[in-house]
């Protein structure tokens, strides 16, 4: 009867604790800067953009800003990012780094570095930079928008010490190796039949990616050169072939040829070798007909 008694009321306390406790929603994720070298006028110093996360996550997006009076963008360097899946090529606008993409592997943890950017010095006094947007999604199979807290940073840049000695920049790693295309395809859209869509995976451990760009063919003749700023592009469903090319941030350059062999067949190759047959018969008929026109001539 005691018993009865004590899990009647520990009950109800159990499954408050439970559900308050094991329950709690995790802390915000945190994306802010860090910066090892302290900036000097004149100078070169990097700016890593890090996430901090205690539920995983596996998509970002972002909107940098900083002075540009004050501070000149050398290089934006995505080769360490966790970012892999969709990446959008890094755009620099006038004093905005815009970046987004997602990740394989959902990123839990410290320090998960999203862009690293590489920054000069162009005035001495104060720089800060900061994030105008941001937001994260989370591995949960729903792509849940986190709103993340983001921190800002404030950089003295001081006049350079008069050494007598001019210091040259360090000049950056040299990469020689080209971009990876990790996959490329032509794929149908579930949800447009008028439509197809080009998904490609690119990676350069080295240096980064700079742009990617496609041309396609509905015919005979190539498109014009296109960017590709995302992963994930519409394509017109006519498209049998794209030819796609990945420079990374030192210039080396990597293409590839993906055919839609169903859409050729039923543009390019049936109607051609129906034209063959067509004036293959015309041939036959005309030649028939002259044989005729001349046995009439000769029978005269």
């Amino acid at each position: 009867m005691i018993r009865n008694r004590m899990a009647k009321y520990l009950l109800p306390v159990f499954l408050f604790l439970f559900f308050t406790v094991g329950g709690a929603s995790a802390a915000p994720p945190v994306i802010y800067f860090a910066v090892a070298e302290p900036p000097v006028l004149g100078s070169e110093f990097t700016a890593k953009i890090l996430i901090d996360a205690d539920e995983p996550l596996n998509a970002y997006r972002f909107v940098l800003r900083y002075p540009s009076q004050t501070l000149a963008v050398t290089r934006i360097d995505n080769s360490r990012s966790i970012v892999d899946v969709s990446p959008a090529v890094p755009m620099d606008d006038n004093g905005r780094i815009s970046f987004s993409g997602g990740s394989l592997a959902p990123f839990k943890g410290t320090g998960g570095e999203l862009l690293s950017v590489r920054f000069k010095a162009e005035r001495a006094g104060e720089a800060e930079l900061g994030f105008d947007e941001a937001a994260a999604y989370a591995a949960d199979g729903k792509g849940t928008e986190v709103i993340p807290q983001v921190q800002t940073i404030l950089l003295r840049i001081a006049q350079a010490a008069p050494t007598g000695i001019e210091s040259a920049p360090v000049p950056p790693a040299v990469d020689d190796a080209p971009p990876e295309i990790r996959s490329l395809a032509i794929l149908s859209d579930p949800f447009n039949p008028e439509q197809k869509i080009l998904s490609f995976l690119v990676a350069d451990p080295g240096s980064g990616i700079q742009t990617t760009r496609a041309r396609t063919r509905t015919w005979a003749s190539w498109s014009d050169w296109q960017t590709m700023e995302t992963a994930s592009v519409a394509l017109s469903s006519a498209v049998w072939a794209v030819e796609f090319t990945v420079v990374d941030n030192s210039g080396n350059t990597t293409k590839r040829t993906v055919y839609d062999w169903p859409t050729f067949a039923k543009r390019i190759a049936i109607p051609a070798i129906l034209a063959a047959i067509v004036i293959i018969l015309a041939a036959l008929v005309m030649n028939k007909a002259r044989k005729l026109r001349a046995a009439y001539n000769r029978s005269k």
